[in-house]
């Protein structure tokens, strides 16, 4: 898993609740360094922060998913408005599997994962996807 948020504290949280959901988890503090993380690390999963200095979230989401269509992203937001529109609509043009509205609780963040792991988003292998 991949966790891009530039909330140090935010990034921990998540990383611990998917620690204990048995995932590995890598993370970075904005848009570069999280570009940087995903094509060195090559996760299945990603929670991507929409507001991220440099190069925002739906950017990277936007680049992600050009060059790797079948990893699973979630934009994050706790923003009102993203680029003048809602944020999850923001997200969902952008390309991201699913939006999750912040403040974030550990059970939305495992609901989130949960959810992309069901057999239904396994992909035309039906292999479940790795953390």
């Amino acid at each position: 898993m991949l966790v891009v948020d530039d909330d140090a504290s935010l990034r921990r949280v998540i990383r611990r609740v998917l620690q204990r959901g048995g995932c590995t988890v890598e993370e970075a503090g904005d848009g570069e360094s999280g570009l940087a993380r995903f094509l060195a690390y090559r996760p299945h999963l990603a929670f991507i922060d929409l507001g991220l200095p440099g190069i925002d979230g739906a950017r990277l989401i936007r680049a992600i998913r050009a060059e790797h269509p079948d990893v699973r992203l979630i934009a994050m937001s706790g923003a009102p408005h993203f680029e003048g529109v809602e944020p999850a609509a923001a997200a969902r043009t952008a390309g991201a599997d699913a939006f999750l509205a912040k403040p974030l609780w550990p059970h939305t963040i495992l609901d989130a994962l949960r959810a992309e792991r069901a057999p239904d988003r396994a992909g035309a292998t039906g292999a479940e996807p790795e953390p």
